[in-house]
């Protein structure tokens, strides 16, 4: 009995405080439009020599090096904002991302191949201020090489902090400093880029009517 009276006095007061937070916050949408542009720094792992069974010519390729081009499209962001300016948010966010990636640097007779893909976007991200925030995405990426039919699937985990250079009340523009790492069967990636964003936000344009 006591055990449970303790679990309800916890309930209680979880209870109030997010009724006491409700006072102090609001529910924003955020969608956002992003382009990145940086390097995909790749290390084949020993699945990659699978590909080519029985050819003792094929060797493991050394770390390869190649251009970055990115989107993502977040058409669903809801953040959570307060503070007494609702400055601050935690947001969670949904969308579709677009990755390509060229052929690598030429190393001698070793090349990989340039390829492209479309997956689902998550995004989770706290906004510390009005200038600064930072955010941790997953990527699920439908993968194809340039040229051929032949498709893959790649995983991908980014952290991004950005800085908001621009706010215009209900648009703002952030610039970013990506790092992500991308892995597929054959290899691992460290992908990083300069990142572009435009953000609008439906809290700050209910304020303006």
């Amino acid at each position: 009995m006591a055990l449970m009276k303790r679990k309800r006095l916890l309930s209680l007061v979880i209870l109030l405080l997010v009724v006491g937070q409700i006072g102090f916050a609001a529910v924003a949408t955020r969608p956002s439009w992003s382009v990145g542009l940086g390097g995909s720094f790749c290390y084949p792992t020993a699945d990659y020599l699978k590909q080519y069974p029985g050819n003792p010519e094929v060797k493991m390729p050394s770390f390869r090096t190649s251009r970055l081009l990115t989107m993502d499209l977040e058409f669903i962001n809801i953040a959570y904002t307060f503070g007494k300016n609702n400055e601050s948010a935690i947001r969670l966010g949904f969308g579709i991302s677009y990755i390509n990636v060229s052929k690598s640097f030429s190393y001698g007779i070793s090349v990989l191949k340039p390829y492209n893909g479309v997956g689902f976007l998550a995004d989770m991200g706290w906004r510390i201020n009005s200038h600064f925030d930072v955010g941790v995405r997953y990527r699920l990426f439908q993968c194809f090489f340039s040229g051929s039919s032949a498709r893959f699937i790649a995983h991908e985990v980014e952290f991004s902090p950005s800085y908001i250079f621009a706010d215009l009340k209900a648009v703002e523009f952030s610039v970013g400093l990506p790092v992500a790492v991308l892995w597929k069967a054959d290899s691992i990636s460290v992908n990083a880029s300069v990142a572009l964003s435009v953000n609008i936000d439906s809290l700050s344009i209910k304020r303006r009517r």
